[in-house]
């Protein structure tokens, strides 16, 4: 996407609106905010898939990328959240439910039984 958006800025000149958004018109210029929605609907739709908002999307990444264990520091930068404290109260709940993990890898990397050549 980064290679059209300087194609296309190389293309145009001056005549490039830098406007900063990431879904633009081929001009640099911010699609009316319903634009990608209906468009997402309607591709959604045509694959028969079940039917999400494209803002649920958003949730979707943050939801994984918590649930992999990467830094919530990290993916509060790439939510664009002025606070970590922002991304932990929409998705703590994601790492509520990874404490037990933590707690159960930690006990066994500890406690290993031995394997049975050092038993």
């Amino acid at each position: 996407m980064e290679r059209q958006i300087a194609d296309d800025r190389n293309a145009l000149s001056e005549a490039w609106m830098d406007t900063g958004f990431v879904c633009t018109k081929a001009t640099g210029q911010p699609y009316h905010p319903d634009y990608v929605s209906t468009r997402f609907k309607k591709t959604i739709e045509a694959a028969g898939a079940h039917p999400i908002r494209f803002h649920d999307l958003r949730h979707t990444f943050a939801t994984a990328a918590l649930s992999v264990g990467q830094n919530p520091m990290a993916v509060c930068q790439v939510l664009g959240h002025s606070s970590v404290r922002t991304t932990l109260a929409v998705y703590g709940h994601v790492l509520s439910d990874l404490q037990g993990d933590v707690v159960e890898s930690v006990a066994d990397s500890l406690f290993e039984s031995p394997s049975p050549e050092e038993a």
